[in-house]
């Protein structure tokens, strides 16, 4: 074969090899051509139906999660409702601890008056046996003023046992103070000290008429003496009475917005400096009583003081409540 030949040869079959491979390329184009113009393949039922189906679940947990976040927020807004209600709760209770307290007081007042009136009335044959008994005893032995006025005692106690109102009974008494008043006073300027029966009945009947003034000042002098008993039909000693009395004047003082000074802070300070001899509960409450009159008059500072020195005496003396309340007003922190 010569040159020539062999160059068209080798021509021809680079001519053939180059349309083979555009052959080949133009069938795989046209088989991706076929493929892409299929139409696709529908997906079977059953997984229609799971895509449906995860479809609404999905719904479902959402409208569950929705529901399940109002319920929380409902959850929330109730919780904070009882809370508040809770904090209204304690302070509701911490008020019920002072009235608690107060009640007791109350109460143990309460028992204290019945006492004192269930010896009230105790027949006055009593005080006429023991005044006749007095006469004729060394306390009336040369001493004719004293009889004398022992005398009135006696006519007035004699007049006042058929007088049912107590009211109706203030008159005699009256007269009877008037009648009493120089001999009284007389015994109280001269300096005298021996037991005066007639001059305690003549304090009593004082306190009987609310004449507080007169009351205090003889009732002060009698207890500082410490020598005068008082009449049988009373079962508490004249220290006793007098706290009882003056704290039954000054509660209806306080209730009518009026003053109960000096006679009240009078009585207060015999009672602690002399040493009287009275039940606890009667020495807090005479404490408690003057503190509530400093309040009301705005003492703070002294009535606080007064209330503490109630506790100290009596723990259940009713004030716990007016300390937290004086502290307030005055800016103390516990």
């Amino acid at each position: 074969m010569s040159v020539i030949q062999q160059r068209r040869a080798a021509k021809l079959a680079a001519k053939k090899k180059q349309a083979e491979q555009q052959q080949a390329a133009a069938k795989k184009h046209a088989e991706q051509a076929k493929a892409d113009a299929a139409p696709a393949k529908k997906p079977s039922k059953l997984r229609q139906k799971l895509a449906k189906a995860t479809d609404q679940q999905i719904k479902d947990l959402d409208r569950k999660v929705d529901g399940l976040e109002g319920q929380v927020d409902d959850m929330v807004h109730d919780l904070t409702e009882t809370q508040g209600k809770v904090d209204q709760l304690n302070d509701q209770v911490s008020g019920l601890d002072g009235a608690v307290d107060e009640l007791d007081s109350s109460v143990d007042e309460l028992k204290d008056e019945v006492s004192e009136l269930d010896n009230r009335v105790t027949s006055h044959d009593d005080d006429i046996n023991e005044l006749r008994a007095r006469l004729d005893s060394e306390e009336g032995t040369g001493n004719l003023e004293l009889e004398v006025a022992k005398g009135i005692v006696a006519k007035c106690i004699e007049e006042t046992r058929t007088i049912e109102d107590i009211a109706d009974r203030a008159p005699v008494k009256a007269e009877a103070v008037k009648r009493l008043e120089a001999f009284v006073m007389k015994y109280i300027e001269s300096a005298a000290a021996y037991p005066n029966i007639a001059a305690v009945w003549f304090m009593i009947w004082l306190f009987d008429l609310a004449d507080i003034p007169r009351a205090v000042k003889v009732g002060l002098h009698l207890a500082k003496q410490g020598i005068h008993k008082m009449p049988t039909r009373f079962s508490s000693n004249i220290y006793t009475y007098i706290c009882d009395n003056i704290f039954d004047w000054a509660k209806a003082e306080l209730e009518a917005e009026r003053s109960a000074g000096p006679y009240l802070q009078q009585v207060v300070e015999a009672m602690e400096a002399q040493g009287w001899e009275v039940p606890i509960m009667v020495r807090s409450k005479l404490h408690a009583m003057l503190g509530k009159h400093l309040e009301a008059q705005g003492q703070y500072k002294e009535a606080l003081e007064e209330y503490e020195t109630t506790i100290s005496i009596n723990e259940r003396g009713g004030v716990k409540k007016r300390i937290s309340a004086m502290k307030e007003k005055l800016g103390i922190k516990d």
